[in-house]
């Protein structure tokens, strides 16, 4: 995933090619919390800060990272963060995993980017195979870092299966997890959300009316794109209004 801002209002994602889901490892060497002396520095909310850019017309940038899947990996990650924040971004994003399967080496690397690298951190948070409880404890997790920022996604299917379901007893689309973060925390959060600038894959389909004019593109559909058959897909009218309308709906939860 790679996140963006829109309209200096709120912050929509773009989905990318999603990197491989990383095991859990060891984070005896992670943890700033954990025997470190370095002090937990309250983060900023980022819709803040690009407020403040964007009425000085300054350009901006940000990070993102996806937890390595060895201890080498989160090392050699480490150094880099450290570079890279001296390029002055103004937050660095860290993935989670399916399921909360990266959870805990997700919110030690927020707190290195927090507390170490003194960049704000932007921390993804899935309600895939994830529980009120689970979701609780990566949010008081935030709390006692210093972390501010949260991007609610709804994530993807866990490895190996197809469809995406509900885990009982959590949440059944990102809107849900939002409204959940809001009411239990107020606005302490910056929370931000995801759309799709072509339309979810659920609802690119192929072109199929006969009568379809790609070059006037008649009858109307959105972000039409040519496929390797030769054929067109895209999003019909009634599929990109709905899409807009859920978008603006998690949108207003999240302000």
């Amino acid at each position: 995933q790679q996140s963006y801002w829109g309209g200096g209002q709120f912050p929509v994602t773009r989905r990318v090619s999603q990197p491989p889901p990383s095991p859990r490892i060891s984070l005896a060497r992670t943890m700033s919390t954990d025997n470190s002396t370095t002090p937990v520095v309250q983060g900023n909310k980022i819709i803040d800060k690009i407020n403040e850019r964007l009425k000085r017309k300054e350009q901006f940038f940000s990070f993102e990272y996806f937890p390595p899947k060895t201890e080498k990996g989160v090392a050699n990650l480490d150094k880099r963060m450290t570079n890279m924040a001296l390029r002055g971004p103004v937050w660095m994003d860290m993935t989670w995993g399916a399921g909360g399967r990266t959870s805990d080496l997700t919110l030690s690397l927020c707190d290195k980017i927090q507390n170490q690298k003194k960049v704000d951190a932007l921390m993804h948070l899935t309600c895939t195979n994830m529980e009120k409880k689970k979701i609780d404890d990566a949010l008081d997790g935030c709390k006692k870092v210093g972390v501010r920022n949260i991007l609610a996604l709804r994530g993807d299917p866990p490895i190996g299966e197809e469809a995406w379901t509900a885990t009982e007893g959590g949440f059944s689309c990102a809107r849900d997890l939002i409204k959940y973060i809001r009411k239990q925390h107020g606005d302490h959060f910056c929370v931000s959300c995801a759309g799709y600038p072509e339309g979810h894959p659920n609802v690119r389909k192929e072109i199929t009316d006969p009568n379809y004019d790609p070059a006037t593109n008649t009858p109307a559909y959105w972000a039409v794109r040519k496929l390797p058959n030769g054929k067109y897909e895209g999003v019909s009218p009634e599929d990109w209004k709905t899409e807009q309308d859920y978008l603006k709906s998690k949108v207003i939860q999240c302000m």
